[in-house]
């Protein structure tokens, strides 16, 4: 039987046993069955290797790139996590020690009146010691130093007459009323809350910071001077509160003792003459 030539390429043909139902005849294929039978160019076709094949091979590298990005974005997202955790510690940790510094850092001693000041408006207690405290009421620090006077008057009662100078700004203003605590302190017996305009009376006994303590025996000379708070706004038992304990119970004997002062400026310049009061920030 004669071969039938085709006069144009047919775009499928359907194979023989053991291959796929369709094929596609490529041109080496054509050529093929343009000089031999139908069955021998479908045959060739079907030994052929499917484009599947290649194509399936080209697909599964093409779908690797997908799960290759995922992959880089979650390790991208475990290192910012990471990093900012990291930065978070250490904010945190330089905080505290900024913290713990601030805390731990005495304000300006002041100076030591040897004598009692002749040009005061206080007047010493005799035969007793005398306390003063300087407190300015808008420093924070200021309440421990006041709740530390509590706890010293509560073991020598009835030993010692105490002044406490409340700053207030040289002109009238209403809203430098002493605060709670200070007023529960003027309660107490033998202490007297002072209003101090400008801090006159405080630059004559030496005070530079809030919480600062002169003590005086009965004949008028310095016993103690300094603050009684261990650090910044800390109650609790300290070196100067067990100091001006010791002072009292020996006013007539003891020498001069001094201690670090924890507590706000009391002047907004260095020197008290200018008659400017500090707003009391740490």
């Amino acid at each position: 039987m004669a071969s039938r030539l085709w006069t144009t390429p047919p775009r499928f043909a359907l194979a023989g046993h053991g291959a796929p139902a369709i094929r596609i005849l490529d041109s080496s294929c054509w050529r093929l069955a343009a000089t031999a039978s139908c069955s021998t160019a479908f045959s060739a076709c079907a030994r052929s290797p499917p484009l599947s094949s290649a194509g399936s091979s080209s697909v599964t590298q093409m779908g690797s790139f997908p799960r290759t990005r995922k992959r880089a974005e979650r390790t991208g997202s475990r290192r910012a996590v990471l990093i900012g955790l990291v930065v978070w510690g250490l904010t945190l940790v330089g905080g505290l020690l900024a913290l713990n510094l601030h805390e731990a850092t005495p304000g300006l001693a002041g100076r030591g009146v040897a004598q009692w000041p002749g040009d005061s408006r206080l007047v010493p207690a005799k035969p007793r010691a005398t306390l003063i405290m300087a407190a300015h009421p808008r420093c924070p620090c200021t309440r421990a130093s006041v709740s530390e006077l509590a706890q010293v008057l509560s073991r020598c009662a009835g030993l010692v007459e105490v002044y406490v100078l409340v700053f207030t700004p040289g002109g009238p203003e209403p809203s430098w009323r002493p605060p709670d605590f200070l007023s529960r302190l003027g309660t107490l017996p033998g202490v007297h809350l002072l209003d101090d305009p400008g801090g006159i009376e405080a630059a004559r006994f030496g005070a530079a910071t809030s919480g600062h303590v002169a003590l005086y025996g009965p004949d008028g000379r310095l016993r103690f001077h300094g603050g009684i708070t261990g650090a910044r706004g800390h109650e609790g038992n300290n070196g100067g509160r067990r100091a001006v304990l010791g002072a009292i119970a020996n006013s007539s004997t003891c020498s001069p003792q001094q201690s670090l002062v924890f507590g706000c400026p009391l002047f907004s310049a260095p020197s008290p003459s200018a008659g400017r009061v500090s707003r009391g920030s740490d």
